[in-house]
């Protein structure tokens, strides 16, 4: 299992745009906003979409500045075995 914390900064007037976007890409969950331009999400692996796949499509989006990993957390079964 992969996961990140992540913290996206959307362009002012564009943050509930960016919300509805985000509410639809999977693997992400929306936890709320840090202040007027900032969402805070975490981002999953799925089983078609790595984290960082799923994270650069979040960065694609219009309206969205950067977005900012602030945790990664890895845990793989193949690693456990080596």
């Amino acid at each position: 299992m992969d996961v990140a914390g992540v913290v996206v900064y959307v362009q002012p007037g564009r943050t509930e745009p960016v919300l509805e976007a985000l509410r639809g890409v999977e693997g992400v969950e929306v936890h709320g906003r840090a202040g007027a331009h900032r969402i805070v999400v975490t981002v999953e692996e799925t089983p078609r979409t790595p984290v960082a796949e799923t994270l650069a499509r979040v960065s694609a989006l219009p309206g969205v500045l950067v977005a900012a990993t602030v945790y990664e957390y890895c845990d793989s079964a193949d690693q456990a075995e080596a």
